[in-house]
């Protein structure tokens, strides 16, 4: 399982969503979309909007995103990444 994350330095989900991804020990990567045009364009891909946080979660070479990170969806990671 691949967990990229795409964010934003202004974005408060963004952040808690770092930490908490920190604190669980999982393996990630980080794509900073104001300053990497290229991770914004890939986020857009994924995501067709232009909000972040974008979570992608690659398991069995299917993609699944994640828009957002509200107390369900970091309850649902929770889950996905134990």
């Amino acid at each position: 399982m691949n967990i990229t994350v795409y964010v934003s330095k202004t974005c408060p989900f963004s952040q808690q969503l770092v930490k908490d991804l920190k604190v669980s020990n999982a393996s990630y990567v980080v794509k900073e979309v104001d300053k990497d045009p290229i991770a914004a364009g890939e986020m857009a891909t994924h995501s067709k909007k232009a909000v972040t946080p974008v979570i992608v979660i690659n398991h069995k070479n299917e993609d699944h995103v994640i828009i957002g990170y509200t107390d369900r969806i970091r309850e649902g990671i929770k889950k996905i990444i134990k």
